[in-house]
């Protein structure tokens, strides 16, 4: 019985590939047109260098459509036709005749990759597929998948714009490790959709800035391709023919991506591990209670996520304990003497230092993953980043103004307060650590941290959404979505705000955190203004300060006794 169903579902989701493929009515060069049911316009995805010139194509009905006396601008096609100075929104009408009827639609071009997906997703996995369709290829990549929702504040029923957690099968329904766009080959994707950043791609270029820059792990003369960010495309998603925007396709951060060690199945031995910190509690190396359950898959904040619990169960959270325990209650003698042996130092004044430029307020603390490399030779831990869509002046939450003031670029982000680990290691200065991350600030100043690096990266990111016309298409479809609260969704007001606050940002850090850096000349603070208002993590007002984490002036703190 379990045979039948399963090869039914194989069925139904093979068909789905034919379905894309037969839902484009036509090929220009080879490449499907893909239609879009709300703006009843086909997208083709071409090369860049397109754009600005006339493009000669060859044209042909697909074998299955039923359309006759096929038409692009008035003019009947019979094998090719020119277009006339392809560039951003341009539509070319499309005219054709279908069972006597008359068919009226437009064609486009971008120059981005189109992700086709079939099928139907909620919270859990559901069987699908995909064809991606990149400029300079005829033939999509397809594969069968399951795909889920995903997200935690973004993932909730009243969301439009869905993340998607993707896993790429093949005929069997067992998973299939493919390379996308010239990513790693993997099973596991993730599709960010960017639901309430009005840039949309500030997670992306976030954790790009990071890749380029940060220091390797302690282990990385046994592991030179570790990575502690994954890698990701821009990309545009068409959904079950819909369009549905903007998106970063990117790897997961998994074992393999930092290359940790693999659990001995054999022998039973844990070596590489790795944890996510998803939420804000006592956890975050402040202190805790020795009462983990290494049956259960979450202790406190930190989700495990290598080795899965359930393929590896029990777990093993003592090695996590036993750095949060030594951060919290060693002396500081003890503290001074051994942080090194549990702590990749390079790797944490490296986030210290990106935290403080790009202000992700979401990610002091939470947000990010602790690994391993292998707990049989020593129990140190490394990190790596993770959602970054709370940057560079955006906050996380919709149910405030996503500009608020406690993003402002002229106030402390407050590491030290919020994170104990940090504040041990700066308090006690832990071999001249605080001349070490200054000392690292002004080294990349000079460099990846410049402001001219640092605006190039999204005003690229800009000009590339708007050349290929992803920006108005982004705009027309979201702009004034209740997942951005309403607001409406202008790039050219975001980028030019961006720009206006990392050249803030970077002169605040300049003259208050890191002083003499740079020789930069103070700039006008005007429209940054500070503010007393007091707020709870969710970003709302908090009249009655109540006990817990507190964010006053972009500046976290923890109240214990309802004061």
């Amino acid at each position: 019985m379990k045979k039948n169903i399963l090869n039914k579902c194989l069925i139904i989701t093979a068909c789905l590939i034919v379905c894309i493929q037969a839902s484009a009515q036509f090929t220009i060069n080879g490449k499907n047109a893909i239609y879009d049911k709300i703006s009843n316009t086909y997208l083709v995805s071409i090369p860049e260098e397109i754009f600005g010139k006339n493009y000669q194509a060859e044209i042909k009905l697909n074998t299955d459509s039923a359309w006759g006396n096929f038409k692009i601008e008035g003019q009947e096609i019979t094998d090719s036709y020119t277009f006339e100075t392809v560039k951003a929104n341009k539509e070319y009408s499309v005219q054709a005749i279908k069972d006597g009827k008359e068919i009226n639609s437009q064609l486009t071009f971008t120059f981005l990759p189109l992700l086709v997906i079939e099928g139907t997703f909620g919270y859990d996995y559901s069987k699908g597929s995909l064809s991606l369709f990149q400029p300079d290829t005829t033939e999509p990549t397809t594969s069968l998948l399951k795909a889920k929702w995903r997200g935690g504040s973004t993932n909730t029923a009243d969301k439009h714009k869905r993340n998607y957690k993707i896993k790429t099968l093949n005929e069997n329904g067992k998973k299939q490790e493919i390379s996308l766009l010239g990513m790693r080959e993997d099973n596991n994707w993730i599709l960010d959709a960017g639901q309430v950043d009005l840039f949309r791609l500030r997670n992306r270029i976030a954790t790009e800035i990071w890749n380029q820059f940060a220091s390797k792990p302690y282990y990385a003369n046994e592991e030179p391709k570790a990575k502690s960010g994954v890698a990701g495309k821009v990309v545009e998603v068409i959904l079950n023919n819909e369009y549905r925007g903007i998106y970063s396709l990117t790897e997961t951060m998994d074992r393999k991506e930092l290359k940790l060690g693999k659990y001995d199945d054999k022998s039973q031995v844990f070596h590489g591990q790795l944890w996510k910190v998803s939420s804000w509690d006592k956890s975050t190396f402040w202190d805790i209670e020795k009462d983990y359950d290494n049956s259960q898959e979450t202790w406190h904040a930190f989700e495990t996520k290598y080795p899965d619990i359930e393929d590896v169960n029990p777990t093993d959270y003592s090695p996590l304990y036993e750095a949060i325990d030594f951060v919290a209650n060693s002396n500081d003698d003890t503290f001074k003497k051994e942080v090194r042996d549990y702590f990749d130092i390079p790797v944490l004044i490296d986030y210290q230092i990106f935290l403080e430029v790009l202000k992700p307020i979401d990610n002091c603390g939470k947000n990010m993953y602790w690994g391993i490399y292998d707990v049989a030779q020593n129990k140190k831990l490394t990190l790596a980043i993770w959602d970054l869509d709370a940057s560079v002046g955006q906050d996380w939450h919709c149910s405030t103004p996503l500009h608020p003031d406690y993003v402002s670029p002229n106030t402390e982000l407050g590491i030290k307060e919020a994170f104990n680990l940090y504040t041990r290691l700066s308090t006690l200065n832990v071999d001249n650590y605080n001349q070490k991350v200054a000392d690292r600030y002004h080294e990349l100043r000079k460099t990846y941290f410049s402001e001219e690096n640092l605006i190039s990266k999204y005003q690229n990111y800009y000009d590339m959404l708007v050349k290929s016309g992803a920006a108005s298409r982004e705009e027309n479809k979201w702009s004034e979505d209740s997942d951005i609260g309403n607001y409406p969704l202008n790039f050219k007001n975001e980028i030019d705000y961006i720009k206006n606050w990392i050249t803030h940002r970077l002169n605040y850090l300049d003259t208050t955190q890191f002083p003499n850096s740079t020789n930069i000349p103070n700039i006008n603070q005007e429209g940054y203004r500070q503010h007393n208002t007091i707020y709870n993590i969710l970003g709302q007002k908090d009249e009655n300060i109540n006990k817990g984490l507190k964010i006053k002036n972009g500046k976290k703190f923890y109240t214990t006794n309802n004061k």
